[in-house]
């Protein structure tokens, strides 16, 4: 009898690359504001912001081809394999992006270097993350899917984590300017080892056992994406694509878009609301666990019907509460404690900037720092806001913040091993990957389809302003959430519908 690997370690190995893989993605969400006047021209602000949201979007849009290209690797070749191959490429393209040399220093082939990589991330990643749970759920019995594949579930949170620690850690130690410069790429950096140490644990791995004993019966799918569609499978799938549409919209509009919500456009200091955002992600992770508990008891259908519901119903809501807790407008300002400094510095091409910070402070100690350059070669002014919360203020963002994370944790925690129990064995990689073309292209389209309506309406707001007119968008800081309000709506009501329940699942996987 062939020996077969401690479940603990199977565990660690699988579970590593998926918290990498969000460890990358929040990193990048994170910095955005400094990836895109470091790879795009500064004389556009507007167009570099989009353009590193688009960015961001590349490595999600990219992802189905990974999904399918290893998910085929998966049923054809093995678990194993695929696993090796999605750890190796993720890593080069990963550290590289921290290796790219400024917009200033090489123009215009700074941002295809990038896009280049993120490509590269984006086609790695979308063969990880259903490979590591299935990896890790053929090594278990069934009835104890969803309380062993919660440690899948559970490192998307700790990537985010990790990366909301790393960048406030470095931001903490390192002086502002160095930072700016090229401290940011050690966030990069430091991904890249912990590929390189997940890709050693993984070279200690052994086929599952459920493979195995396929391949051993000559029992392997011929072409495994062609028969994915077929008339029996088809449904099933159709199904699984429509899970994974809403664990996409939920993940992005939740969390990942609300990061960029808060440095964007609340302009709130980003350590601050990071560190906000750790806080809450700690304390949801033991949620994970005991959803996956309830998954092998009780099924997920209930469970992802509510969770949508609940967030298509109140996330315009949500972020129009965190918008009016640090709009100036309707707070009360202390004239007297504002103060106004000036400095004058030379930037790297050597033209003369006068910077002046002009410091508000309104009721509740909530300040409002405005810094405004003006380059006097060519008299064009910049202004960079940020908004120091309270602690009232604080703690009032935190539930926000908390209540988006449960709504997402809720939808994802049993995603997978009720994806994985709708499909055979033979098949189970190859179709998991094409339904996750559902969460990474209609879910990640989330962020620049909100990012880009809020920066459209905001600019018409500012253009109305200097024509002495009425601004047009009051509410444009809930612009592009129509779309996963829909969708939301949409995948609830499919699996009102159509989506099987606890019996029926067990059903078919011979319980």
């Amino acid at each position: 009898m062939k020996k077969q690997n401690s479940i603990p370690l199977v565990i660690l190995a699988s579970s590593l690359g998926s918290l990498v893989e969000w460890y990358d993605f929040c990193t990048f969400a994170s910095l955005n504001t400094i990836i895109s006047y470091t790879f795009f021209s500064v004389n556009n602000p507007y167009f570099a912001v989009l353009s590193t949201t688009l960015l961001y979007a590349v490595g999600y849009i990219f992802r189905p081809l990974g999904s399918i290209v290893f998910g085929y690797i998966g049923d054809k070749i093995g678990r194993r394999a695929s696993l090796l191959f999605t750890m190796s490429f993720m890593g080069i393209s990963t550290f590289l992006i921290g290796c790219i040399p400024s917009y200033h220093a090489i123009g215009i082939i700074a941002p295809i270097m990038m896009l280049i990589l993120r490509i590269c991330q984006g086609i790695s990643l979308g063969g990880e993350y259903n490979n590591a749970a299935i990896y890790i759920a053929e090594y278990v019995p069934y009835k104890f899917w969803g309380r062993y594949t919660s440690s899948v579930q559970i490192t998307p949170s700790l990537g985010v984590l990790f990366s909301v620690c790393i960048i406030a850690t470095l931001k903490f130690v390192l002086s502002p300017d160095s930072f700016l410069l090229w401290g940011w790429r050690i966030a990069f950096w430091f991904s890249a080892f912990l590929i390189l140490f997940s890709l050693s644990i993984r070279l200690k791995l052994m086929e599952t056992p459920l493979y195995t004993k396929l391949k051993e019966k000559k029992e392997c799918a011929e072409n495994p994406l062609k028969e994915s569609f077929q008339a029996h499978n088809i449904k099933w799938l159709l199904l699984s694509f429509s899970i994974s549409v809403a664990t996409g919209i939920i993940s992005n509009g939740a969390t990942i878009y609300s990061l960029f919500f808060i440095e964007n456009t609340l302009h709130i200091n980003i350590e601050t609301a990071s560190w906000l955002f750790a806080i809450v992600l700690a304390i949801t992770l033991p949620l994970y666990y005991l959803l996956g508990w309830y998954h092998d008891y009780y099924g997920s259908k209930w469970l992802f019907i509510v969770s949508i519901i609940a967030f298509s119903l109140s996330v315009r809501g949500v972020y129009s509460k965190m918008y009016h807790l640090v709009d100036t407008n309707n707070k009360k300002e202390f004239v007297l404690q504002s103060t106004v400094t000036k400095a004058s510095q030379k930037n790297d091409k050597h033209d003369t900037i006068d910077v002046y910070t002009i410091t508000n402070t309104y009721q509740n100690k909530m300040k409002e720092v405005i810094q405004k350059q003006y380059h006097q070669s060519n008299m064009i002014g910049q202004e960079n806001k940020t908004i120091f919360l309270s602690d009232h203020q604080k703690i009032i963002l935190t539930w926000y913040l908390l209540y988006f994370v449960v709504i997402s944790v809720a939808v994802n925690a049993t995603v997978a091993p009720f994806i994985m129990s709708l499909f055979p064995t033979k098949l189970r990689s190859s179709s998991f990957g094409i339904s996750y073309i559902g969460a990474t292209v209609l879910g990640g389209i989330v962020v620049p389809i909100a990012t880009y309506f809020v920066q459209r309406e905001q600019q018409l707001n500012k253009m109305a302003l200097v024509q002495h007119q009425p601004i047009p968008y009051p509410e444009y800081f809930t612009a592009g959430l129509l779309y996963p309000i829909v969708g939301g709506i949409v995948c609830a009501i499919i699996y009102i519908l159509f989506l099987p329940n606890k019996k029926t699942l067990d059903k078919r996987m011979g319980e």
